[in-house]
């Protein structure tokens, strides 16, 4: 399975759901690559605290999409996952390549993640195989909502299969008028919604020691919606009680 992770907007925490979820899944006895594609400003690394093992990038595997292997790093402390750091300089990720690093890690993972930089720039998404599930992170402010709106709108577009909105960093208490509960951010990007991920400082925690948290409401929210993207049928919890 091919897993993209994008936003409309940066800072909704769209490369915080994708170690979330990559550890969701491991958990759960799948074999994750998580690829970085935001050139210039990686940090999927650095938040799972394997910068100093890193000596290849996704650049050094576009030039040579085969032997891709070479540039995966391992996470020893999250059995199961594995990581490419995204290219340290901007403009060298090249669709054709990058599709062919993709081709053949799907040979050799169960998921092959992709976190893509916030914005709707179509480049990544050309290399992407069509079935490729698409999710489309935002928060509750409303220039993410209408960014995530617009990530939507531009995957759909280009022919890209299975679309999905998850709401990060939930608070019912924070919620602005406009968009005053779930439903209307759902309404208002026009997605279907795969999960809600709470305000959680188990979660800030657990990102200054660079690993995902086990437990705590965005824990178990991470899980839910790992399920859900394996086909089980998880409603959505209550909202006093995500």
């Amino acid at each position: 399975m091919v897993l993209v992770v994008t936003s409309g907007k940066g800072g909704v925490g769209k490369s915080t759901v994708c170690v979330g979820l990559s550890a969701a899944f491991c958990r759960n006895g799948k074999k994750v690559l998580l690829i970085d594609t935001d050139e210039g400003l990686r940090c999927i690394d650095g938040m799972l605290g394997v910068s100093e093992n890193v000596m290849l990038d996704l650049s050094d595997a576009q030039n040579s999409p085969e032997d891709y292997k070479q540039t995966v790093t391992v996470v020893d402390k999250i059995s199961g996952l594995s990581v490419i750091a995204a290219p340290s300089e901007f403009g060298v990720i090249t669709p054709e390549k990058f599709g062919e690093v993709i081709k053949n890690a799907e040979k050799d993972y169960d998921i092959v993640m992709i976190d893509c930089p916030a914005g709707v720039d179509e480049k990544y998404y050309s290399a992407l195989p069509m079935e490729s599930r698409v999710l489309v992170v935002t928060n509750s402010d409303a220039a993410a909502i209408n960014g995530a709106m617009n990530a939507g709108l531009m995957v759909k577009r280009l022919g890209i299969g299975n679309v999905r909105l998850i709401l990060n960093k939930f608070s019912g208490k924070k919620v602005g008028r406009l968009h005053d509960n779930v439903d209307a951010i759902v309404d208002r990007t026009g997605m279907g919604l795969m999960g809600v991920i709470p305000y959680d400082e188990e979660i800030i925690k657990s990102s200054a020691k660079n690993m995902p948290s086990e437990w705590g409401r965005g824990s178990m929210a991470f899980s839910r919606i790992a399920a859900r993207i394996n086909g089980a049928r998880i409603l959505l919890p209550k909202s006093g009680r995500i």
